[in-house]
């Protein structure tokens, strides 16, 4: 690779030494070097059609993914498998749009935190 895969690799490699993390995001797993992938701790795997991507994916993951491929294949939009050091499986989990929290968020009627309350000034 160039100069700029290079500097990037080092990276990943070299950052932890100095307290930098890294986020690698890609619908190509097999276009990022093998070298960053082996430094990732977790992986959000979202929906991977691409054979080889998903293998790359297995093979580089903290879990074995091996029987969740059919489930990596068919992911919906918003769905994701999460694989990381210290958990013993990877878990399924529904990433919402943010749009979408909010609306609900605001939608929904918060009591108000005063009510029943003695102010002292009756």
């Amino acid at each position: 690779g160039g100069s700029s895969t290079q500097i990037f690799r080092e990276c990943a490699m070299e950052g932890r030494k100095f307290g930098v993390g890294l986020c690698v995001i890609t619908q190509q797993p097999k276009n990022v070097d093998p070298k960053v992938l082996a430094q990732i701790n977790t992986f959000v795997v979202m929906g991977l059609g691409d054979r080889g991507d998903r293998e790359i994916i297995m093979g580089s993951a903290k879990q074995d993914l091996s029987r969740m491929e059919i489930e990596i294949q068919t992911l919906d939009q918003g769905e994701a498998i999460i694989s990381t050091i210290g958990t013993p499986f990877p878990v399924s989990t529904r990433i919402h749009r943010y749009e979408d929290y909010i609306g609900r968020l605001n939608a929904e009627k918060k009591p108000d935190p005063r009510k029943g309350l003695s102010t002292g000034f009756d």
